[in-house]
């Protein structure tokens, strides 16, 4: 059992609670059995920090630890205060887990859908985006250099496993996204301001649509990577709210992709190339 905070491995995980350890690593932190399961369908954890008590709790844990035994990974049990320490929860679930940054790749034979976000900082929005990003058929997520670190904690949480489903891309500067960009003819901004109705656009045809911070709004980048082109969700006239969390307007008007992807049954058009994989 590891009772120390100065043990080597437990330093590992603990610098991971920072964006800098996480870089430097390339390796992020997982908690609880279910995402840690998830983890597992794509990629090999690297260490594996457990209680006692989780172990003895219930047989799918046995077999869970079991499973990353077989699958390579380091397990070791550690004490409750060491696990305290690594967890970011208040109540730590039993098991927290080191992995290597998923590095995913668009199917190329899916029409391009890709998602930009644009000084998106809440974790939790960002993992609620990515969580709709994944279950509508997203082929792609980028991040613009200024938004929060999607492999953090908070973020790996609220995702709940959409970063072991869709590749995602953080830290971009807007000139290398322009040109990664370049080859998807629409671009749209989603704005609570105005533009066509969300269901108006083709989005059986590839496409980019860049949604923004509630506070800050679209940056300019933003604007002029979609060439002022936007779409908006409208709402009834008798309500007074200044606009949707964007994460409920991200999966309103990504699914509404969807419906129309799966109506058709896919689109002649020719495909364009999509970026991949993750900073």
């Amino acid at each position: 059992m590891i009772t120390s905070l100065a043990n080597p491995r437990i330093r590992l995980a603990l610098s991971l609670h920072t964006r800098r350890g996480r870089h430097r690593a390339a390796a992020f932190l997982v908690e609880g059995t279910r995402l840690v399961t998830e983890a597992l369908r794509t990629t090999t954890p690297q260490l594996v920090l457990h209680s006692a008590e989780y172990a003895q709790r219930q047989r799918r844990h046995r077999h869970l630890l079991d499973t990353l035994r077989r699958a390579g990974a380091e397990v070791r049990e550690v004490s409750p205060a060491v696990l305290s320490a690594v967890s970011d929860t208040v109540t730590p679930p039993g098991i927290v887990v080191v992995v290597p940054e998923v590095r995913l790749r668009p199917d190329e034979n899916t029409v391009p859908l890709v998602l930009l976000l644009d000084g998106i900082s809440d974790p939790g929005n960002a993992g609620a985006i990515l969580r709709v990003a994944a279950a509508s058929g997203v082929t792609a997520v980028l991040a613009a250099r200024g938004c929060v670190d999607l492999w953090s904690p908070k973020v790996v949480r609220a995702a709940a496993g959409a970063h072991f489903q869709v590749p995602i891309r953080q830290g971009v500067e807007w000139p290398v996204l322009g040109e990664m960009l370049a080859a998807v003819p629409a671009r749209w901004l989603a704005d609570p301001r105005g533009g066509i109705v969300y269901w108006e656009p083709d989005w059986r045809r590839p496409a980019v649509l860049v949604v923004s911070s509630e506070a800050q709004g679209a940056s300019t980048e933003a604007v002029q990577l979609t060439g002022g082109q936007a779409v908006t969700v409208p709402m009834a006239s008798s309500r007074q709210l200044d606009s949707l969390n964007v994460g409920v307007a991200a999966g309103i008007i990504l699914f509404e992709a969807l419906r129309q992807r799966t109506a058709s049954g896919g689109t002649d058009e020719p495909s364009a190339d999509v970026p991949s994989g993750s900073e």
